[in-house]
């Protein structure tokens, strides 16, 4: 997503008055509004700035979210541990052997490894195809199913 040039022709043909500004050099994003609309280069590069704000606010609040599951997850595993599992070692019936191991608290906190993991990787696919998504929708081409 470097190359202005889509997004400069979709602008020339909606017959839009095409100046082409830099952006600033500190990187922000560029106040005139009526600059922004004329140049290729500056809807780009708020199209990338957008999307970064995005991320950083997507894995800011992943980590947050976290946070708080994997307390959650680390005490339910010692409820289950402590009940289930300890109830599970405890068995002294002469058909079953009992288990030595906490097998239900480790497969708790493996599925909610698990769901973390699926969620994260989730989170940063959706935010980068939006932002590319965004990027094709600027720049005009139409996506089709099926490649019709």
């Amino acid at each position: 997503m470097t190359d202005s040039s889509p997004i400069a022709q979709a602008l020339t043909d909606a017959k839009v008055e095409i100046a082409d500004h830099p952006p600033r050099e500190d990187g922000e994003l560029e106040d005139d509004e009526d600059k922004v609309a004329h140049s290729p280069r500056l809807i780009l590069h708020r199209i990338q700035w957008i999307g970064d704000q995005i991320t950083r606010g997507a894995i800011s609040f992943l980590n947050q979210e976290y946070l708080y599951l994997g307390i959650f997850a680390a005490v339910f595993a010692i409820i289950l541990g402590v009940t289930v599992d300890a109830f599970e070692m405890g068995r002294s019936e002469s058909n079953t052997p009992p288990t030595n191991f906490p097998y239900t608290a480790l497969a708790f906190l493996v599925g909610s490894g698990t769901s973390i993991l699926a969620g994260y990787i989730g989170m940063r696919i959706a935010v980068y195809t939006n932002t590319r998504t965004t990027f094709q929708c600027c720049a005009g081409n139409t996506m089709t199913y099926g490649g019709k």
